[in-house]
């Protein structure tokens, strides 16, 4: 209620009264922190077996964009790059449909719920809300830090005991289904958010505790999550912190241990989590999985070395029959489930449809034209952001610099899980990822709008647009 609160005293204040963005930024809080906390689970919300909270949001964002259009947005080649990836999604959706139904529309949804990204980027430009959307932000991360390993223990510990949606897959899915993955991400998303104090009311040292003492035991459990962690204090190490950082991360590392040590006393060999792949929370186990992301692992008993070949040869087929294959330009289409149709199928419910990576996803789909619209659409963002943040930062823009390379290092961990995992093609991945794209295009834009009223302070900086 207060978000509302809050993003309806900002529209008040603008010349234009549009409802259309303030039920749809309302709608698109609730709906991301239902995803953060319940993930997968969150996502079965709704009337089956099209009407979930997800593709409600596709309605409202439809409605935004048509009621409130904001021209400066519809500059920017970043934007034209999300139209033309859609409207080959689209070309090599639809022609299925008569063939698998509600499949296909639910494997085009890569390129669908890119619609996100475009109304977010219009929703915070029309309402000027970046800012306000920022602190709220920063509300819900206090929440997300003591909640999400509240979920996930649950979820881990006593998985059997959580009801499951009367819809869904054979096997059901439970109300709360938290991957280690999906909440490293937005693992990641927060540390720099803390570190560089992105909000009214900044998260202090113990929050950055609190934040380490929930990321490093997903480590444990996940390759994917072990990288996109590390990238995010990497990087941001890399680019100077303030000292503040460092007392963090001290008071971090010491809660952790005494967290490990905990670990030993109760368990010697590691804390069970009581998932099907066996993996345990300790030292060994992080330091085996930091080891198979590069090498080849030396243990067979958690089956690392196995996933890893299993994903290869599957990556090996798409090219085979994409790149240096039949279908260099179509693709095989969004609807046809590609495990079983390339000869990886696991288990009998046919629920897995994707290679764990989505550019594979989307090289496999739409053939090496969407691969390369992909690719141009993400280094484009990319570059664009990483850009404005120098060029904000050398022109003392501290703050602003500070959210440009949040919400890229925020970009980089969805690109980081979604090259692992089936993540960016679902929608507890798929629309958190589009909103922070968007959000990162409303930053792009209103940059834009910075240099022409600082001709002077922005002399000499390349144009993009």
């Amino acid at each position: 209620m207060r978000a509302a609160a809050d993003l309806l005293r900002v529209e008040r204040s603008t010349p234009q009264f549009a409802i259309a963005p303030v039920c749809f930024g309302i709608f698109t809080l609730v709906l991301l922190s239902g995803y953060a906390v319940f993930g997968k689970g969150f996502a079965y919300l709704g009337v089956p077996p099209i009407a979930y909270v997800g593709e409600i949001g596709v309605l409202l964002a439809i409605i935004t964009l048509c009621s409130a259009i904001y021209r400066s947005l519809w500059r920017s080649s970043t934007t034209w790059l999300i139209v033309a990836f859609m409207l080959w999604g689209a070309a090599r959706t639809f022609p299925y449909v008569a063939t698998y139904g509600v499949d296909a529309l639910r494997d085009g949804v890569i390129w669908g719920y890119a619609i996100y990204a475009l109304a977010v980027a219009t929703t915070l430009l029309r309402l000027d809300a970046i800012d306000k959307v920022t602190n709220l932000y920063a509300r819900g991360l206090r929440i997300f830090l003591v909640v999400a390993p509240i979920a996930y223990a649950i979820f881990s510990l006593a998985n059997n005991l959580i009801p499951t949606w009367p819809w869904g897959p054979v096997e059901g899915v439970s109300v709360l289904f938290v991957k280690s993955g999906d909440l490293a991400v937005h693992y990641a998303g927060a540390f720099p958010f803390i570190v560089f104090g992105l909000s009214s009311n900044p998260l202090g040292a113990s929050w950055m505790a609190l934040w380490m003492l929930g990321a490093m035991p997903l480590a444990a459990v996940s390759r994917g999550a072990m990288l996109t962690v590390a990238s995010a204090i990497g990087l941001v190490m890399l680019l100077r912190p303030p000292l503040k950082f460092y007392y963090a991360m001290i008071l971090g590392g010491v809660c952790i241990t005494f967290f490990y040590l905990a670990i030993v006393t109760v368990s010697p060999n590691g804390l069970d989590l009581g998932l099907s792949n066996r993996r345990i929370v300790s030292v060994d186990q992080i330091l085996e999985n930091a080891q198979s992301i590069f090498f080849k692992s030396d243990r067979s008993d958690l089956d690392l070395e196995g996933t890893k070949r299993w994903r290869q040869r599957w990556w090996d087929e798409i090219l085979d029959y994409t790149v240096y294959g039949n279908y260099f330009w179509t693709g095989k289409g969004f609807g046809i489930n590609l495990a079983d149709d390339d000869g990886f199928k696991v288990g009998s419910d046919h629920s897995l449809r994707s290679p764990h990576n989505a550019h594979m996803t989307v090289l496999a789909r739409s053939g090496v034209p969407g691969l390369l619209l992909w690719l141009a659409l993400q280094a484009t963002f990319a570059m664009k952001l990483f850009l404005n943040f120098l060029w904000d930062r050398r022109a003392k823009r501290s703050a602003l610099a500070a959210m440009e390379l949040w919400i890229l290092l925020y970009w980089l961990g969805f690109m980081l899980n979604g090259s692992f995992d089936v993540f960016l093609e679902g929608p507890q991945g798929g629309i958190w990822f589009w909103s922070i794209f968007g959000f990162g295009l409303a930053l792009i834009v209103d940059h834009q709008r910075l240099a022409k009223k600082d001709d002077h302070a922005l002399a000499g900086r390349p144009r993009l647009t």
